[in-house]
This record gives structure tokens, C-alpha cells and sequence, in this order.
């Protein structure tokens, strides 16, 4: 009994470590979820805050991504693989306010979402048990483009007391107002237990992302995700 079960063991150790250390000429899929932190470099308006103009700059904005990569892995330590994922990515601004005459105007929740298809190539290396470095080249299509906030009006009352009246959600289609194609270099830091994927990979953006060439803009992705291994080959 003590024998069958040593060998029982000793297979399914054996099975595990094949699962979690992908052999010379595998195939897998690696479907995963995730988290954008993107933002827009060089992305500011200008305001008029109080009748005094100021410059708002863009700040990091959370998204979701979703999609899965199809990994070969072509030595112990070398592996390369061709992703599919949404990514929803822009950036947002911070509240502010603005007189005009005797009222003062409200605006919060000043985000741009850009949704993008995106088609990851990485070439990866492992570089110590669990632990992969990869890097490569990601293009990316814009499925949409919304600008939204919401805005308040607000009446100062005498004494100073404000009166704030209720908020109006505002949205506006910008699709037209960025380029169709982005292209970015993805780098990538993953440790992978028992089939288990984590990815902290950051995406930096190569191509300007508005039509117009006077804006330097450019993607900014912070992004995190778990992904399971399916070795199918």
C-alpha cells in the first residue's frame, strides 16, 4: 500500500512540475484579467478658475482589461506569444470650478475613456524559477472614445453659504478626435505558480495619439493581471 501510494505521489509531483515549467516546444493559451492605470503624457487644458486662468493636468485613470495570450515556448528558458485583449485606457482631470457672473459652475468627474483592441507581441526569458522578464511590440486599435463629467451649478448665497444645485451628467463622442492606430513597447515582469500567471507590465506609448500633430500625447499603462495556463500542445 505504502508503495502504491509513493509512486502515486511521486506522479503527481511529477505532473505538477510539467504544468508549472512549460517543456521545449509547447503550446498554451493564457486567458487573463486585469487592471489599466493609464494616463495621457503631456495632456493639459487650461481654465478658467475664478476669472484666473490655470493649467489642469491629467492624471492616472483605473480601467479594465480583458483577454488572453497564445504563448510558444521555444527552449527551457525562451518563450514568445501573440496576446488579444480590451483594454480600456485615457486618463481624467481633477475637479474644479469656475464664476461666470454671479454663479459659480461645478465640474468633477472629468475623465476621457479610450477603448482600445490590442494586439501584444512579447518575447519573454525566465530568468529564475517562476520568474520571466518580456518585452516586445504592441499595436493597438481604438474601438471608441468618450469625454465625460458632470456639472453643477452652485449660488453663493449671502454670507457666503453655497446652494448647490444638482449635477448634470455631460458625454461627448471623441473617437474622431484620436488617431486609429497606437503603437507602444510593452515590458513586462510575470511569476507563474502551478499554472497560475502574475503580470505587472507597463506599456510605453511610441505613436502621438491625438489627429492633431501640435498635441504630443502619448499612452501611459500601468497594467496588472492574473492569467491560468492552458498548455494545449
Amino acid at each position: 500500500m505504502m508503495k502504491r501510494l509513493s509512486i502515486l505521489v511521486a506522479v503527481l509531483t511529477v505532473s505538477l512540475m510539467t504544468l508549472a515549467q512549460p517543456s521545449a516546444g509547447s503550446f498554451s493559451l493564457i486567458p487573463r484579467l486585469g487592471v489599466n492605470f493609464a494616463n495621457m503624457t503631456n495632456d493639459e487644458v487650461v481654465v478658467d478658475l475664478m476669472q484666473q486662468e490655470h493649467t489642469l493636468k491629467s492624471r492616472i485613470k483605473p480601467g479594465l482589461m480583458v483577454g488572453f495570450d497564445a504563448e510558444y515556448q521555444a527552449t527551457s528558458d525562451l518563450f514568445m506569444s501573440l496576446g488579444l485583449q480590451y483594454s480600456r485606457q485615457g486618463s481624467r482631470f481633477p475637479d474644479f470650478e469656475r464664476k461666470d457672473g454671479e454663479f459659480v459652475e461645478g465640474y468633477s468627474d472629468w475623465h476621457t475613456d479610450l477603448d482600445y483592441l490590442n494586439v501584444p507581441l512579447l518575447f519573454g526569458y525566465r530568468i529564475a524559477k517562476g520568474f520571466s522578464v518580456k518585452a516586445g511590440l504592441q499595436l493597438g486599435l481604438l474601438l471608441g472614445g468618450k469625454e465625460k463629467m458632470s456639472y453643477t451649478d452652485i449660488t453663493i448665497l449671502d454670507g457666503g453659504t453655497r446652494k448647490q444645485g444638482n449635477a448634470v451628467p455631460l458625454e461627448t463622442d471623441v473617437k474622431d478626435v484620436y488617431k486609429s492606430v497606437d503603437l507602444s513597447i510593452p515590458l513586462a515582469l510575470s511569476y507563474e505558480f502551478e499554472n497560475v500567471i502574475l503580470d505587472a507590465r507597463y506599456n510605453f506609448g511610441l505613436s502621438r495619439i491625438h489627429q492633431l500633430d501640435v498635441v504630443k500625447s502619448r499612452n501611459s499603462v500601468i497594467q496588472l493581471s492574473v492569467g491560468y495556463r492552458f498548455q494545449v500542445m
